[in-house]
């Protein structure tokens, strides 16, 4: 054994102790990290979720289904921070309450790691590697739901890991009765976690020691019973409360409402997307990914900067090498290495196929989808820790363990440099600086109709920190053709109506999209010479221009 894999072999008081301010001390690190580099580059969805917890209309706190207790949460927190800074925004506070949500994430995995290995040196390797890793860490630091999900994800794991531990009767159902709470929980901030549910179900049957197969199965029915309990009464009642169903045929459009539209495609660029996707999600990697697209399927991308595709070129391939090499040792040592835990591993394979699956067929270049997968590869890496330590020689051991740490200063130097620093600068904000400029240029009561991906996010900037009326184009694109221009129609009217100025981007107007183009990567309904035909039939003119982009001022018919 390695020698320096050192254990706690003292009283059960004093290991318990140690161990819990070790998590403490590792939670705050985190925390104070988070809180010090919030993220100043927002996404519509959590500018939307912060325009929520502002509502005065506080119905709409529980109005969506698949984040169902985030904005109520948001709002909690909200209040709380108020009464130090009066002047806080929302999407501030929300921002606290996931570097809370992240921070404590760290913590709990480092407790389910130490289960594992009863070493604290590799469960803390374990639980920066995932703190550090791009998805979590970006997420911890910004405004959306992802953070508060995959922290009771990471104590369902953790409490299905003291499952296996656990021989009474009584003690084994009642930790499947707060299995299937914690679960119901990590889907109330993101209704994807049903994906752990079979990972669940498989851990609480194969984890049963010495019970019969009646016992097994009571089990499993004890924690389903607990998930639909805590999960589906109060979404049923939220749906009924807030108006947003009106009978139970109503609910699955409900629950579905956050699809953005988008049908599921298992295809050969969706598998790119869920390959360039999951390689985001540890390193940042911004125009390697789109780069790919562009060679292989002939998706249009303009590089923006060759150095950091050079730096991105290089992580990526680090991480693949590391990846086949992390299989390929799990795959000659397996026997070893999985001696004592073939039934976790069961539990990891069925946690990480499902989201990954999922991933592969459905907006798999976004982060967030691979979050739980995440938790599987540093577990995964944390066994071949263990394994290294006790069973090859210490030179060997010591130059793996060195190996891993080096790996995890690595992604965390790169994820700060190219990452973490540059978003939690505003200047860095493009949507920001577009809506600020945009802002000079209209008054409140003004409507601005935007296109293109690199302004995705501007309306949402624009209504959320300037109350100024802004939709994006891909939002109307969406629908049908016939329902998208009467939706749109009946807003310029009524702009018009009140006395106020109506722009439109004047890029619907080109003869081809720019590259990347929102409404091309969303698979709209309606396409960019439907809508400048649209606006044929309005009167125009040029009102002002900024950067490559010209605005355009609608009158009458």
């Amino acid at each position: 054994m390695y020698k320096s894999d050192v254990k706690l072999n003292y009283s059960p008081a004093a290991q318990r102790s140690t161990l819990l301010f070790a998590a403490f001390l590792l939670t705050i690190v985190v925390l104070t990290l988070n809180l010090s580099l919030l993220s100043s580059r927002f996404n519509g969805d959590g500018l939307g979720y912060a325009r929520v917890v502002e509502d005065a209309d506080s119905s709409k706190l529980f109005s969506i289904s698949a984040r169902l207790l985030f904005c109520p949460t948001g709002k909690l927190v909200h209040s709380i921070v108020g009464f130090v800074d009066s002047d806080i925004r929302s999407v501030h506070s929300l921002q606290i309450l996931n570097s809370i949500f992240g921070a404590l994430g760290v913590g709990v995995f480092f407790l389910a790691a130490f289960r594992i290995s009863r070493s604290i040196r590799l469960s803390i390797l374990a639980a920066l590697g995932l703190g550090f890793s791009l998805s979590y860490w970006f997420w911890s630091t910004n405004a959306t739901s992802y953070p508060g999900c995959i922290f009771f994800l990471i104590v369902t794991l953790y409490l299905l890991i003291k499952l296996t531990e656990t021989s009474g009767r009584r003690r084994y159902l009642l930790l499947c009765l707060l299995i299937g709470l914690t679960h119901a929980l990590a889907n109330f901030f993101w209704l994807t976690a049903l994906l752990a549910a079979p990972a669940i179900v498989l851990g609480i049957i194969v984890g049963y020691r010495g019970a019969t197969i009646i016992g097994r199965i009571k089990a499993a029915i004890t924690y389903s019973a607990s998930l639909l309990l805590f999960l589906v009464i109060p979404l049923l009642v939220a749906g009924f409360a807030t108006g947003r169903v009106d009978s139970l045929s109503g609910f699955p459009a409900w629950l579905t409402v956050a699809s953005y539209g988008i049908p599921p495609d298992l295809s050969l660029l969706n598998l790119s997307k869920g390959i360039i996707g999951f390689s985001s999600s540890v390193f940042r990697i911004i125009e390697l990914g789109p780069a790919i697209k562009q060679a292989v399927w002939g998706v249009p991308y303009v590089i923006e900067n060759n150095l950091r595709l050079y730096v991105e070129m290089v992580v990526f391939v680090l991480l693949w090498v590391f990846l086949i090499a992390v299989a390929f040792y799990l795959v000659r040592y397996r026997k070893e290495v999985f001696r004592s835990k073939t039934r976790m591993a069961w539990v990891l394979a069925f946690w990480a196929i499902p989201p990954a699956l999922f991933g592969l067929i459905w907006l798999g270049s976004d982060t967030e989808r691979w979050l739980s997968v995440l938790l599987v590869l540093w577990l995964l890496i944390l066994f071949i820790a263990i394994h290294a330590a006790r069973f090859l020689s210490a030179a060997r051991a010591k130059a793996i363990e060195i190996a891993l740490w080096a790996f995890v200063a690595v992604i965390f130097a790169h994820n700060l440099v190219f990452a973490v620093i540059p978003d939690h600068d505003p200047d860095n904000n493009q949507y920001m600086q577009s809506a600020q400029y945009l802002n000079s240029r209209m008054s409140g009561s003004d409507l601005i109709l935007l296109w293109g991906h690199d302004h995705v996010f501007t309306a949402d900037h624009l209504t959320y920190f300037f109350g100024i009326e802004a939709h994006h184009l891909g939002r109307y694109a969406k629908k049908r053709p016939d329902e998208a221009f009467s939706t749109l129609d009946s807003d310029i009217l009524n702009c018009r109506a009140r006395g106020s100025r109506v722009f439109v981007s004047g890029r619907i107007f080109l003869y081809q999209d720019l590259p990347e183009s929102h409404h091309s990567d969303a698979n709209a309904n309606t396409e960019r010479a439907e809508f400048a035909e649209f606006f044929s039939k309005w009167k125009m003119t040029s009102a002002f221009t900024h950067g490559t982009d010209t605005y355009m001022e609608v009158f009458e018919e």
